[in-house]
Formats: C-alpha cells, structure tokens, sequence
C-alpha cells in the first residue's frame, strides 16, 4: 500500500525557520518527534522519528490501529542535515530539526521494511514490502522523551490462533513460508482462505503435528523455523 502526497501538519513557522541547524545541545537533548493526524486529514493517524543512535520511522494508519510500520535508516549528516536511506527495500528521507523541538522530514518512496503488531504470533518483525511513505512533514518534539520507543517496541501480548476467516499481516507471512517450503499458497494474502487451511492441514499431516488446519504457536514455531533454514534475506 502507498501513503502519498498525504496533508502535512500545519505550522505557523516558515520553511527557512523549520530548516535552521539545531545546536548541539537541543540535537543532544531531543530526539524524538510525532505527529498526529486526523481520520479526516490522512489515512495515516500518526508519524513518529527516532534520532537517537540509528534514525527509526514508524508508521501507523487509521486502517489497522494495532499494527504499526516500521523502518531504519542509515543516515549521514552534511551541514546540519540528515540525509538517510534503507539499504534493503529502498526510499530515501532528509531530516532537518531546529532547537524549537520542531523536525522536517521529506520522505521519498519510503519502503517500510518491517511491520509490528500489537497481537501477534509472530515472535519477530516480519517483511512489509509494498508500504510506502512519500511526502513533507513538520514533526514536533514529543513531551514525551520515550514515546518513540514506547510506541516503535509495542508490547506482545499472548499468542492467539490464526484460523479460516481471519485478517492479517501475519497470514501473508506464513502462506509465504508455506509456499518456500513446497506448499503453495497462490496469491497470498492477508484472508486467512480455504487454500490456506488446505496447505497448513497438509504440512501438519507431515510433520505430525495436530491436523486442524489453524496456526497455533506450535504449528507457526514449525513452518518458521523450517522456512529460516531454508535461507532467506533482503
């Protein structure tokens, strides 16, 4: 899915005040930034970034309020600006921030590279390909210090059992794996379907495990740790 050209936050400040070099102080003192924005503004309900150590980018949509899209960047500074990129999926993003707690990101096909779910059976990140962020916007620093990592690390809650009928990023996943593994899942996507239910049902059958056709955790721990042997990477 494409976020682009989406409604910046409005300021009162010009471009050229937003654009100032930061002191080393504030730059030391301030490192998280947000924005938020209304169902009626964006389809994006809110931006958050991370300059502390390596730059993070977090992503969160009015559609799935409790998966949030995530990526790293590596950045170079050149005169007061952070020009950054994503080795592995691609996008560019400047970063300028002033000493009035105030960020300016330019996001430039940005690939979000791993998604995280506030319910999941998923012990890790899992690929995001096809999210992208394109567009300007003014951030504000957060009163919050911590709000970043408390928003970028969500917390897990109990693992839960994927079955026929359910929505959701995982489901792509594994019909992935599935499809490594030798049990294709033709176009895959986030509808747990009957194609799916058939392939788990078939890997359960050989690997002994109880044939329900659901993802329990024991069934997820098997396809995964099978699918990482099997290679992988960017």
């Amino acid at each position: 899915m494409k976020y682009t050209n989406m409604t910046c936050v409005a300021s009162a400040l010009s471009l050229a005040a937003v654009c100032q070099v930061p002191t080393a102080a504030a730059q030391d003192q301030i490192h998280c930034f947000k924005a938020d924005y209304s169902r009626d503004e964006s389809v994006v309900s809110a931006i958050y970034v991370d300059t502390e150590d390596d730059v993070t980018i977090a992503l969160r949509v009015w559609a799935l309020p409790d998966t949030i899209f995530v990526s790293l960047a590596n950045c170079n500074v050149e005169t007061g600006v952070l020009r950054c990129s994503v080795d592995c999926d691609g996008g560019n993003v400047t970063l300028v921030k002033n000493d009035q707690g105030i960020l300016f990101a330019n996001f430039q096909s940005l690939t979000f590279d791993a998604t995280r779910m506030r319910r999941s059976i998923l012990d890790n990140e899992y690929d995001a390909d096809g999210s992208e962020l394109s567009g300007s916007f003014l951030l504000h620093a957060a009163q919050d210090q911590h709000a970043c990592a408390t928003q970028i690390e969500l917390p897990k809650q109990d693992a839960r059992v994927l079955q026929p009928g359910d929505l959701s990023p995982d489901i792509e996943e594994i019909e992935q794996a599935l499809t490594k593994l030798g049990y294709p899942v033709p176009n895959s996507s986030w509808v747990f379907n009957k194609e799916l239910e058939n392939r788990t049902k078939e890997f359960q059958t050989d690997q002994n495990l109880s044939v329900t056709g659901k993802i329990d955790q024991f069934t997820f721990d098997r396809i995964t740790n099978i699918a990482r042997g099997a290679g992988g990477g960017c």
